[in-house]
């Protein structure tokens, strides 16, 4: 029976009303690499940038009727964690009273008609709700949606996507990994027990593998609030976004992208120690 539920977070959701701004300021602006182009479906338009340890997921949907009436976008509406075994994450999360919902496989034909699996998700539904999802995702290595050409398992991808990382050197942010994810909660002990059911640990904040740990604050919804980036220099990183007219909140110890370059996203900006 496995001990460990995921080995990292696969990818960061944010939902947005179109990708291209976003995308624009990530790959062109801030110099990181595309880790999955643009894609244009009917159902979604989406993009993925790296950020080394993980992925931004910018998804543009056709329809938001899922979110509530009155929510805004964008929105980090949730990450994906990615599980060594999925039935097995499944059943120990079971067995510490956390409730996933039943796996579901997204299946395509490849070239010679046979049905294979791009990649089955289960949101882990005791910690999720209509703007935040928390969600197991195992890829297949045969699907036929990829953008790339080989045949690659979640950690062949993520050591790829690494090293396309390491060429753009943090980009002129200095960039390092995503390092926090905030969550707000209206039931601080409630979600910590839950949050220590799914990880296993008994701390107030989380490792979430690749070098990211969750860190709950006070709020109303479930949700997430901040996400912080680890770079080399802060004042490398402020004198960048002070020329480009887009620094946001500024102290001593972190800096902030300005609501109105990233479209009123909250990311924050820490050297790393």
């Amino acid at each position: 029976m496995a001990t460990q539920t995921f080995s990292g977070v696969d990818h960061i959701m944010v939902r947005v009303d179109k990708v291209e701004p976003l995308l624009i300021l990530f790959s062109d602006i801030l110099g990181l690499p595309v880790s999955w182009p643009l894609q244009k479906k009917e159902f979604a338009s989406y993009a993925w940038i790296t950020l080394g340890n993980t992925n931004l997921e910018f998804w543009a949907s056709t329809n938001n009727t899922d979110l509530p009436s009155n929510q805004t976008l964008p929105l980090f509406s949730g990450f994906a964690l990615n599980p060594p075994d999925l039935a097995a994450s499944i059943a120990l999360l079971e067995e510490r009273q956390i409730t996933c919902k039943s796996p579901r496989s997204f299946l395509t034909k490849n070239r010679q008609g046979k049905q294979v699996t791009n990649f089955t998700n289960s949101v882990i539904s005791d910690v999720s709700n209509s703007i935040f999802c928390v969600f197991f995702c195992k890829w297949g290595a045969d699907g036929t949606i990829f953008p790339w050409t080989e045949k690659l398992t979640a950690d062949e991808r993520q050591l790829r996507e690494q090293r396309q990382f390491e060429q753009c050197d943090g980009g002129p942010l200095g960039i390092i990994r995503l390092a926090e994810v905030l969550i707000a909660t209206p039931e601080m002990s409630n979600t910590r027990r839950q949050w220590q059911a799914i990880t296993g640990q008994t701390s107030d904040s989380f490792d979430q593998g690749r070098g990211v740990t969750l860190t709950l604050h006070a709020g109303e919804t479930v949700r997430i609030i901040s996400v912080v980036l680890a770079i080399k220099s802060l004042a490398i990183a402020r004198a960048y976004l002070a020329s480009h007219s887009m620094l946001g909140d500024d102290s001593s110890d972190e800096v902030s992208i300005g609501a109105s370059a990233c479209s009123n996203l909250h990311i924050r900006l820490k050297e790393s120690m």
